[in-house]
């Protein structure tokens, strides 16, 4: 997964994570930045589903918008709540 934030003096930072859990309506992402989020902000991530998980023959990456609920240090990662359901994200071309 690759979360983009905008960090003041800096245009945008692609961070990468791991999706912990995952449904329709969020997911609790653990990422190293962690601490660049804010509980209430929107932020855009992509996530790439492997074939074991989908049933395709390859990964698919699916692209959309989230709002920050609550960044959690202990888990080192955030939990956030999509602003679609993720069966809405946007498929995208794996390279």
């Amino acid at each position: 997964m690759t979360l983009r934030k905008r960090v003041p003096g800096i245009l945008d930072v692609l961070l990468e994570g791991n999706t912990l859990e995952l449904s329709q309506g969020g997911a609790f992402i653990k990422t190293e930045g962690y601490h660049f989020f804010e509980p209430n902000e929107l932020t855009e991530l992509t996530l790439f589903l492997p074939p074991d998980f989908t049933g395709k023959d390859t990964p698919i990456g699916l692209h959309g918008s989230a709002i920050v609920k609550r960044v959690d240090p202990l888990r080192e990662g955030i939990a956030v709540e999509f602003t679609k359901e993720l069966r809405q994200f946007i498929q995208i071309a794996m390279c």
